[in-house]
Order: structure tokens, then sequence, then C-alpha cells
């Protein structure tokens, strides 16, 4: 898209203009996506992490919309955080970025403490070209990468093992380099909230782990199976931890799935779990592509995968749409001289 309309896109969702979103989510290197599978060490053994690297994704495109959106939210900082989909292959035990796959040996270990490390130099990268972190969850839906063949970016843990990485090597780590639990949120789970409050008593019933996380981050997939009680439960066991929703999208429920320009339902669903979400306990409320295009994409996992979001974007004709889960309105579209409807 056009600087002008980039800038436009970003003033939509974080300024005073637009629907002022306070807080925004990216990845820690490669996801589903992303237009290729990478790491920021994609060099075997590296254990000294001398190879490690951002890549263009971040110095060309996320680091400069992230100051983008932090410039039109003008005096309104926005919590960035931030979630890895997996880590180096050669750091893993199937040795790929995708499928079952874990990190090598046991907490307290070189890989798991190599792992921690890449963490603390993707916040200080980022630091360096001048975009700072509220906070991180430890991982992306960490139950995917228990999984045989599971398609996309991932890496497993299990609560225990979450439970011992961050107690042992990660919440360290980070406090050795300057984030800390006391100015920096990490965020255990990440992933359905069938998943609590079980995952929860794991690990913030140890006080060793409890200390570096600072609250729960749940998605709503699978919703269905588990009710809102769940968070419930989790407030009144750890009543100390917040919770947060950092994964929601529309699109992937279909089997004839389209981007489906101005579907209401789908803002209604967003709309309603919002409401239930923050009727339980739940601080606040995260999408997962804010942007997409006209092919539900970029994505490098292949068709079947797409999903819609709130704003849908037409690099061919220099437009975009807003779609009713961007907010209660017709869907809109506008051009270079301004909006015409659709």
């Amino acid at each position: 898209m056009s600087p002008k309309i980039q800038r436009q896109i970003m003033s939509d969702f974080f300024s005073d203009k637009g629907i002022e979103l306070s807080m925004a989510r990216t990845t820690i290197a490669g996801s589903d996506f992303s237009t290729r599978q990478y790491t920021y060490d994609d060099h075997d053994w590296d254990w000294d992490l001398k190879q490690w690297s951002l890549v263009e994704e971040d110095t060309k495109y996320r680091i400069p919309q992230m100051k983008i959106a932090s410039e039109v939210a003008k005096h309104k900082p926005i919590k960035y955080f931030g979630s890895p989909w997996s880590g180096p292959a050669w750091l893993k035990t199937n040795h790929k970025i995708t499928g079952k796959g874990q990190l090598l040996e046991k907490a307290g270990s070189k890989p798991w403490e190599t792992y921690a490390n890449y963490i603390v130099k993707w916040l200080s990268a980022y630091k360096e070209h001048g975009v700072e972190f509220w906070g991180m969850t430890v991982q992306n839906e960490p139950m995917t990468g228990m999984q045989e063949n599971f398609p996309w970016n991932t890496m497993g843990f299990t609560a225990e093992m979450e439970r011992d990485f961050l107690k042992t090597d990660l919440g360290p780590a980070l406090e050795r380099a300057g984030w800390g639990p006391d100015k920096f949120n990490v965020m255990i789970l990440d992933h359905n909230r069938d998943l609590l409050p079980q995952w929860a008593d794991v690990v913030l019933g140890d006080s060793g782990a409890a200390k570096y996380a600072k609250g729960v981050a749940v998605h709503w997939y699978g919703n269905g199976a588990a009710g809102p009680e769940r968070y419930d439960q989790v407030h009144n066991n750890h009543p100390n931890h917040f919770i947060l929703a950092t994964e929601a999208c529309n699109g992937w429920q279909d089997a004839d799935w389209s981007i489906s320009l101005g579907r209401w339902d789908f803002g209604e669903s967003y709309a309603h779990d919002i409401i239930r979400d923050l009727t339980h306990w739940v601080s606040g409320w995260n999408d997962w592509n804010a942007v997409l295009d006209m092919t539900g994409g970029p994505i490098w996992v292949g068709k079947g995968h797409y999903e819609s979001a709130p704003i849908i974007v037409d690099p061919a004709k220099g437009e975009y749409f807003k779609n009713p889960m961007f907010f209660g309105n017709r869907v809109k579209r506008f051009k270079e001289g301004g909006p015409s409807f659709a």
C-alpha cells in the first residue's frame, strides 16, 4: 500500500480519529502468516548466537509500521507485546520449525538457556531500533507443538515445561537484561481456555515461576468446549495475575471460506466474545491479524488456512475495506481521493 494509505490504516486503528486501540501484538520471528519460514538464527549449532539478526520483515515492515502506529497515537503509549511461534529448528527435537517438536533436553540445559538468550536479543534489537515492548507471551499455542505433523510454525510446551522454562531460564535471563517482572509483563499459556484453570495452576502454583509471570494469555478458539467460568476459576485461584485475550479471528471456521466482506455475524461474534470476556475478569481483548489482503494473506502455509480481518486491503487498487469486525458501521471502500461506499 502507498505510504499515505499505510498511515491512514494505522490512524484508523490507533489515533483519536479511529478506534484508539491501546495494545498490539506482533510475532517474534515468523508465523503461519509470514511469507516464508524463518527465525532470527537459522545457522545450526550457533550456541553463542553470533549469527542472530533481525530480518527484512522487521526492519522494512514491522518496526516502521509500529513507529507509525505510535506516532498517530500521539501521547497515548501503545502496549506492544510479542509472541514466538517457533525457536530455531536446531534447538528443537524434530529439527523443524513446524510439526511436533520441543526444545532439546530440559530446563537449565544449554538449548533452553540459548533460547532464553535468543528472546532477550530480540527485545534488545527492537529497543536499539526505538521500539519498546510492554510484554510477551512465553509461546504461542504451546500445545500445537505436541501434535504430529502440525502444518505451521510451532514449538511444544506442556504446562510443566513452561513452568520450568520460565523459572529456570527465561525469567532470570529477562531480569538480568533489564526486563524483570517489575517493568515487563510475561504471560503464560497463550492458548485456548479449555486448558484453564489447570495450566495456570501448574505454572502459577510454583512460586519460582509465578514471580516472573504477570498474566495469563488466552485465545478464543474452541470456546464452545469451555465456558467463561474458567476465567473466574483462574481469577479466584490467582487473583494477583491478570487475564488477557490475545488472539481471535474469523473465517477459519467456514468450509467455504472467503474474506467475507461485510459479514455482520463476524462482527457480532467479536462483540459477544469481548463482552463475555470482560465480565469474567479478562482485562483486555486482542485480534489476530489486523489487516489482510484480498486473498486472506499473505501466508506461506497454503490455501485452506486463510482468514478474514477487520481491515482487508487491495494493493492493486490502492484501497481498503473496513469489515464489521472493525466497528459497527457499513463496509466502506477507502480510496486516495476519499471514501466511497460499497
